[in-house]
């Protein structure tokens, strides 16, 4: 059976499965048989082996389920996996690649019996030339090592730059490697499930074609909080999943994921910190509502340290555990708007015109494109929440570096060159004028995250 599951990157990554009757150590599932997976890492259109990278599988919770495997001569590797849910996230150990932030791991089945084969895009993109990184050593209050803590790095001066935040998973031996920094101060922060930040460390990293600085960051168990959600609006027949992310990075806490049938849930546990909640849902038929998310949004990333973002790249509804044991909040999800094309990560040679479905009782669409960085490479919103552009409401489709709907001065509107061989992410927001709120309009709708992709990969000039 072949299936092709797509991410937000530029690493393309095929799996076959292979089922095994013995079981040597049993992952996610706890089941007595396991599947031997080979692994093929290649960069998406140029096709070149990543061989150096490392991988690791990630249990459907969230939370680090194997030891590190690194992908061999050719960009293969074998693995041996217990059948069960899985997101495989491929690791930035070579200094030249960096992990993509939400989204980055992605989920699969791994089959009880008979043979699959899985076409997966993960979460690698080519490295953006003379950085260094961090090698972590994640430690608890007794000095034991921790496993499958999350690590973010991040320069106060630079957290806007691609290169001046990052983000990994520490292996089961504590060990996580930062990638792809710009020379500067950077702060570290590491958590786990029932684990929190016992010091923020502080390092400097320099930049000569990679050099690499050995820092410690502690974890400890104080501080944990029950926290307790709802989801308001209605939810498609099958089950959604929650989580929480760091904001600044956007990646995922481990071990919360957490999937949801009804609308309450409930997480335990849970360190103290500032996070951002999201949702999945099967089929990307609903959505975050996009009301104040991107406002609060940038709120929560202020009030987590002290970098000003210049644009809102991670969203999700603020949770704030700081000081309290126990927090109370809700996710408002409504309907999402169905984009036409691009879409499902289509290889494009030239660049796209947008296109999406007509919804009624809009005033004016606004259409944003971001690279895989979270970057904004085209249109969106200013951080005060300003529409940069005002798409008619009549207009379905717009070619990409249209500002023909400009809304504030043209030279503030970002239309950056697309580079070839790397995904972009496209959404749009259906918008309706208010003069009762202080921005003047309402965001009524939006297309889900991953419903726009595409690869762009101009032909190769002889």
């Amino acid at each position: 059976m072949l299936r092709i599951i797509c991410g937000i990157d530029t690493l393309c990554v095929v799996v076959v499965a292979l089922f095994a009757s013995l079981c040597l150590s049993c992952g996610a599932a706890g089941s007595s048989q396991q599947t031997n997976v080979v692994v093929e890492a290649t960069r998406l259109v140029t096709g070149e082996a990543l061989e150096g990278a490392e991988l690791l599988f990630l249990d459907s919770s969230g939370a680090v389920a194997t030891e590190n495997f690194t992908v061999g001569p050719g960009g293969f590797v074998e693995v041996a996996l217990s059948p069960g849910e899985y997101r495989a996230h491929l690791r930035a150990w070579r200094h030249d690649l960096l992990p993509a932030l939400v989204g980055g791991a992605l989920s699969f089945q791994a089959p009880s019996s008979g043979v699959e084969t899985l076409s997966l895009s993960a979460a690698l993109r080519a490295g953006l030339g003379s950085t260094g990184w961090v090698d972590v050593l994640v430690e608890d209050e007794s000095g034991a090592s921790v496993g499958g803590a999350l690590v973010v790095a991040y320069s106060e001066e630079q957290c806007n730059a691609s290169t001046g935040r990052s983000w990994g998973y520490a292996d089961p031996e504590g060990r996580a490697r930062i990638t792809n920094l710009a020379a500067g101060v950077y702060t570290l922060k590491a958590y786990g499930r029932q684990m929190g930040p016992l010091f923020v460390g502080s390092t400097t990293v320099s930049a000569a074609g990679g050099n690499a600085t050995p820092a410690r960051v502690g974890v400890h168990g104080a501080d944990l909080a029950r926290v307790k959600g709802r989801i308001t609006g209605e939810l498609p027949a099958g089950s959604a999943f929650v989580s929480l992310h760091e904001p600044i990075t956007g990646a995922m806490i481990p071990g919360t994921r957490l999937a949801v049938s009804g609308s309450d849930f409930e997480w335990t546990e849970i360190p103290s910190g500032r996070f951002l909640a999201r949702i999945e849902v099967q089929g990307e038929q609903v959505t975050l509502s996009p009301e104040n998310l991107k406002q609060n949004s940038a709120e929560t990333i202020r009030s987590a340290s002290s970098c000003t973002p210049n644009e809102v790249r991670v969203e999700g509804i603020p949770v704030h555990t700081v000081d309290s044991d126990f927090v109370e909040f809700s996710v408002p999800v409504v309907a999402a708007m169905q984009v036409v094309s691009p879409s499902d990560s289509q290889q494009i040679q030239a660049p796209p015109q947008m296109q999406w479905a007509f919804l009624p009782n809009s005033d004016f669409y606004v259409v944003e494109v971001r690279d895989s960085s979270g970057q904004t490479v085209y249109g969106g919103f200013a951080l005060d929440g300003t529409p940069r552009m005002k798409v008619p409401s009549d207009v379905s489709a717009l070619p990409y570096g249209d500002l023909s709907y400009a809304n504030v001065d043209p030279s503030y509107i970002p239309n950056d060159g697309l580079t070839g061989g790397n995904r972009y992410s496209w959404r749009v927001y259906a918008c309706r004028n208010d003069a009762a709120v202080a921005q003047g309009y309402r965001a009524i709708a939006v297309s889900s995250e991953g419903a726009g992709t595409f690869v762009y990969a101009p032909p190769v000039e002889e």
